[in-house]
Order: structure tokens, then sequence, then C-alpha cells
């Protein structure tokens, strides 16, 4: 993470702010002042030969629905709708397998 942390600092001037999260130590990242992604180590026997990568995330405004909808029309569920401090998200594939995540965040 150091070096992901240097290198996207140096390419696209991104900051980042440690935040915990339950088990993981998470990093935001900043693009001119606004949350713009984020980040955590893939540290654990779950993460086992999974390549290091960037995952996109689609807000939507239930993510138990969004879930259920792609498990309908053929997509995969790889981790079930799963709350976290800004909310709940959830990994799934479409039918050709291509992974992306969904985050629906927390009222505010």
């Amino acid at each position: 993470m150091a070096k992901a942390r240097e290198f996207y600092s140096q390419l696209f001037g991104w900051e980042f702010a440690d935040v915990p999260m339950r088990e993981i130590d998470y990093t935001m990242i900043k693009a001119h002042g606004a949350d713009a992604g984020g980040m955590m180590a893939m540290d654990g026997p779950q993460f086992e030969g999974v390549p290091n990568h960037w995952m996109v995330y689609f807000a939507v405004v239930d993510c138990e629905a969004t879930a259920n909808k792609v498990k309908e029309t053929g997509g995969q569920v790889r981790v079930p709708p799963t709350e976290i401090p800004v909310g709940k998200f959830s990994v799934l594939a479409d039918p050709q397998g291509a992974a992306f995540s969904i985050v629906q965040l927390a009222q505010q």
C-alpha cells in the first residue's frame, strides 16, 4: 500500500486518509479535496490468489434489491450485501463474470 500511495500521489496528486473499519485498515482517497475512492491491503486467506486490482463501485438506493436483481438476471453475488460503517456494499459479477461492486450509502 505504501508503494501504491506514493505512485498515485505522484501520478494524480491524490491525498490519503487512514480510516479504521472494524477488522481492516481502510485508506480513503481524496482528489482535489473530495472523497474519490478507497483502498485496503488484501491480507488474509480470503484473498489468496487474488491479484492486486481496482474495483469500480456503483451507488445504489437499495443494496439488497440490486443484489437480488443481479441474481435474477443471470449474474452472481460474490460477496452478499454487508454492513460497513458508511452503509452497505456487495461484490457482484455480470453473466460473463466481470466483477463490480455496489454501495448503498447511509443517510447523512
